[in-house]
C-alpha cells in the first residue's frame, strides 16, 4: 500500500505543478503555417472557424488553448503524440459536441493489434499526455453515443469490438486526465463511462467540476474506471486505473446495471472530496448495483481509499433513494481510510455480503455519524478496526397517551427494540407563544423513564396553551437520528371520538387555552354552595344557593373566581377592596382533608386576588375537583370547589364548547387513549 500512496503523491505532485507550468514551449511545436491557408488555433484562442478549420475537431498538439466564444465541435479529436499536455481553458464559453465518437481519445489506440490475443497493443499507444479542461464553462453532448472507444478492444483480426467507452472523453496507457472547475453534461456510452473512461494505467483526477446528465448502458454514468486484462505492466502486473475525486459534484447520472454516478473495476480509487448525489442505477439484481459510487471485486483487484470531506447519498438504486445499493455499493470489497475524516463527511453505504468488512479505520479518526449503512435493518458499527454493518432494530416511538391529573402529562412510550436503554439519546423540543409575550422555546433532554403496562415510556408536561404547538421527538442512537412530530392537539382530536364530552374538553382547552380565563361575577343575591352531586353519574348541573341583603351582607365583598388550567389547576378568587378596606386581609382556608393554610392577597386592578392551590401547595388534580375547601377573608366565609366553578360555567355559558367541559375534564383523566405513530 505504501507503495501505491506514494505513486499517488508524485501524481498529486505533477498536478499541482501543471496547475501553474508555463507551456510556452509547445507553441514552438505546432507546424509551419500553410500559407495558403490559415493555421487553427495559432494565437492559443479557440473559435468557431478554428474548429471548422480542423475538421470540426478540438485541437490535437500541445499547448494552451483558450474559448473565445461559444462553438460547435463534430468529430472526435486524438492526442496521439506522448508527452504532450494540452489545457483547454473553456473561459466561460460553451462546447457543443454533435460527433458519434468520444469528443476526445487521449493515447495513441488505432490500428491493428500485433499480440494477437484480442487486447489493445501497449507498444503502439501514446503516454505521457496530459488533457486538462479548465473551468468555468460547459461540454454538452447533446446524448452523443460516444463511441471514440470502438476500436479500444480489438479481436483476434484486429477488428475493434465497437464496445462505446467514454461518451466525452477516453484516456488510456499511463495518461493524465484533470477535471478543474468545469461542467460535462449530456453525454452517454452504450457500454461504460458516461462521460469519462479511464483504464490502462491512465489516472483521471476532478480537482473541481461538475459531471452531471450523462449515462451509460452498463456502468459508470458519469465515470468507468478499469485496467488491462494482460498483465502488461513493466514488472508483469495490471495496468490498473488511478481515479481521484478532490472536489465537485456528480450528480443526475444514470447507468443501466452498475455504478450511476461512478463505477470502479480494476482501479485505484481515491475519494477525498466532493459531492455524489442523485444518480441512479436503473438494475440491482443478480450482485449489480451502486447508484452512487459502485465498486466491483473482480480478479485484478483495486486499492480504495477515502479522507477528507465526501459525500455520498441520495442516490438511487432502481428509483429508490438511499435504499439498498444506492449510494456507494461495495461488491465484496473494503475501502481504507487513509488519513482523518472531516466531520462533515457523509458516506451513505451497503455491501454484497452483510456484515462484512467495508472501512478499515487504518487508525485514522472519524465520527461514525459519517457512515450510514443503506441495508435495510442494518446500521453502521465498528469491529476492531474496521466500521461494519449490524443488523439491529432502531429504537422509535411505539404510541402517546394524554394524563391529566394536576398536569396535562404528554406520555411517550419508545421501544428501543435491540438497542441499549443507555444507547439511545432522546431530545424534545417546541415552541410556543402566548398573546403579549415572548416566544418559549422548551428544549430538553429526557433522563428519565417509567414503565407501565404498554411499556416504556416519558412524559412531557405540556400547558394546555401549548397544546397546538408542534412537538419534535428525536431519538439518536448509534449516531441515527429518528425524528417524530406531532402535538398535544393531534393526539387529542384523535382520541375525542368516544364521545362528545371529549370532543368539548379538547375544544374548550384549545380555545381558552393555558389560563381559560372566563371571568363571571355570582348574582349578588345568591352566593354558590357546593352540590353534593360528583361526576360519576349524568351531570345535572346547577347552583345552590341562599338569599341575603346585599346593603347589609359583608359577603357582597366577593365579585367572583377563575380557574387556570396551567400545569397545575389553581383557583382565583376575587374581592372587592373597596368593602375589604386599603389593605388586602389573609384568606383561612381549610381544605377537606382538614388541613389549612394562610393565603396573602394582592391587589388586582380594583380587587384583592386569592389563589388557592390545594392542600398539597401544587394544584388541584382532576380526581380532586368536587374536593370542598371552606374560606374566610375579613368578614366573609363560604365553601368553593373546582366543581363549583365548572357547574357556574356550564350553568351561565352560551358557548357549546363550555357545556360538558367539566364532566369532561373529570373523565379524561380516567380513561386515555392510547395512539401508535402511523
Amino acid at each position: 500500500m505504501k507503495k501505491h500512496i506514494k505513486a499517488f503523491a508524485a501524481l498529486f505532485s505533477m498536478v499541482m505543478v501543471f496547475g501553474s507550468f508555463s507551456f510556452a514551449a509547445f507553441a514552438d511545436e505546432e507546424p509551419a503555417a500553410d500559407p495558403e491557408q490559415a493555421v487553427p488555433f495559432e494565437n492559443g484562442f479557440i473559435t468557431q472557424d478554428d474548429i471548422d478549420n480542423n475538421g470540426g475537431k478540438m485541437p490535437e498538439t500541445g499547448g494552451i488553448y483558450t474559448l473565445s466564444e461559444n462553438i460547435t465541435v463534430s468529430a472526435g479529436a486524438k492526442i496521439e503524440t506522448s508527452d504532450t499536455s494540452v489545457t483547454i481553458d473553456l473561459s466561460g464559453y460553451t462546447i457543443t459536441y454533435t460527433g458519434t465518437e468520444s469528443m476526445y481519445v487521449v493515447g495513441k489506440l488505432r490500428g491493428v493489434n500485433s499480440n494477437g490475443t484480442g487486447l489493445p497493443d501497449a507498444n503502439n499507444t501514446a503516454t505521457g499526455v496530459t488533457l486538462a479542461i479548465e473551468g468555468p464553462g460547459t461540454i454538452t453532448g447533446e446524448s452523443t453515443k460516444g463511441t471514440g472507444s470502438k476500436d479500444y478492444w480489438l479481436n483476434g483480426s484486429g477488428v475493434g469490438t465497437n464496445d462505446n467507452r467514454g461518451g466525452c472523453i477516453l484516456v488510456e496507457w499511463s495518461n493524465l486526465l484533470i477535471l478543474d472547475g468545469a461542467t460535462i453534461t449530456g453525454f452517454e456510452a452504450t457500454d461504460e463511462g458516461g462521460a469519462i473512461f479511464v483504464s490502462n494505467g491512465a489516472d483521471f483526477v476532478m480537482i473541481s467540476g461538475t459531471i452531471t446528465n450523462c449515462s451509460a448502458g452498463k456502468g459508470g454514468g458519469a465515470i468507468s474506471g478499469n485496467a488491462s486484462s494482460a498483465k502488461q505492466g513493466p514488472n508483469g502486473e495490471n495496468l490498473k486505473a488511478s481515479v481521484t475525486i478532490f472536489d465537485g459534484l456528480i450528480s443526475g447520472n444514470e447507468a443501466g446495471q452498475l455504478g450511476g454516478g461512478v463505477r470502479i473495476s480494476r482501479c485505484h480509487f481515491y475519494l477525498y472530496g466532493g459531492t455524489i448525489t442523485d444518480n441512479n442505477v436503473k438494475a440491482n439484481n443478480g450482485g449489480n448495483g451502486g447508484g452512487g459510487i459502485e465498486i466491483y471485486n473482480g480478479q485484478y483487484g483495486h486499492e480504495l481509499f477515502v479522507q477528507g470531506s465526501p459525500k455520498v447519498y441520495g442516490n438511487k438504486a432502481k428509483g429508490t433513494v438511499d435504499g439498498e445499493k444506492a449510494n456507494i455499493f461495495l461488491d465484496g470489497v473494503c475501502m481504507e481510510l487513509s488519513d482523518d475524516l472531516s466531520d462533515s463527511a457523509e458516506l451513505r453505504f451497503s455491501a454484497k455480503s452483510t456484515g462484512a468488512d467495508c472501512f478499515d479505520a487504518n487508525g485514522m479518526s472519524y465520527s461514525l455519524d459519517s457512515f450510514v449503512c443503506d441495508h435495510a435493518g442494518y446500521i453502521s458499527c465498528v469491529s476492531g478496526d474496521y466500521i461494519k454493518m449490524k443488523n439491529f432494530t432502531l429504537p422509535k416511538v411505539d404510541g402517546y397517551l394524554i394524563g391529566i391529573s394536576g398536569q396535562i402529562l404528554f406520555n411517550v412510550y419508545v421501544d428501543f427494540g435491540s438497542a441499549a436503554q443507555s444507547d439511545v439519546s432522546v431530545n424534545y423540543t417546541y415552541s410556543y407563544q402566548k398573546t403579549g409575550s415572548s416566544e418559549v422555546v422548551i428544549n430538553k433532554d429526557v433522563t428519565e423513564f417509567s414503565s407501565d403496562s404498554r411499556g416504556t415510556y416519558f412524559v412531557i408536561p405540556v400547558e394546555s396553551a401549548c397544546m397546538t404547538a408542534p412537538i419534535t421527538i428525536t431519538l439518536t442512537c448509534e449516531g441515527h437520528d429518528i425524528e417524530y412530530k406531532t402535538s398535544v392537539e393531534e393526539v387529542a382530536k384523535k382520541s375525542v371520538t368516544q364521545n362528545s364530552a371529549y370532543s368539548d374538553l379538547v375544544d374548550a382547552l384549545l380555545i381558552y387555552g393555558g389560563y381559560a380565563q372566563l371571568y363571571f361575577r355570582i348574582n349578588e343575591d345568591t352566593l354558590p354552595t357546593v352540590s353534593s352531586e360528583n361526576f360519576t353519574g349524568s351531570f345535572a348541573g346547577g347552583l345552590e344557593g341562599a338569599s341575603y341583603s346585599p346593603s347589609t351582607d359583608p359577603d357582597s365583598a366577593y365579585y367572583g373566581s377563575s380557574v387556570s388550567f396551567l400545569s397545575q389547576t389553581y383557583v382565583k378568587m376575587y374581592f372587592k377592596q373597596s368593602v375589604l378596606g386599603s389593605e388586602a386581609p389573609d384568606m383561612k382556608v381549610t381544605y377537606a382533608d382538614g388541613s389549612d393554610e394562610t393565603i396573602q392577597g394582592k391587589p388586582n386592578g380594583g380587587y384583592y386576588e386569592y389563589t388557592v392551590k390545594g392542600s398539597s401547595g401544587t394544584g388541584f388534580s382532576a380526581t380532586r375537583y368536587n374536593s370542598v375547601y371552606t374560606y374566610s377573608v375579613g368578614d366573609v366565609t363560604g365553601t368553593y370547589s373546582v366543581e363549583t366553578y365548572l357547574k357556574v360555567i356550564r350553568q351561565n355559558s352560551t358557548n357549546a364548547t363550555m357545556v360538558n367541559l367539566a364532566e369532561a375534564y373529570y373523565n379524561f383523566t380516567q380513561k386515555c387513549v392510547e395512539l401508535t405513530q402511523a
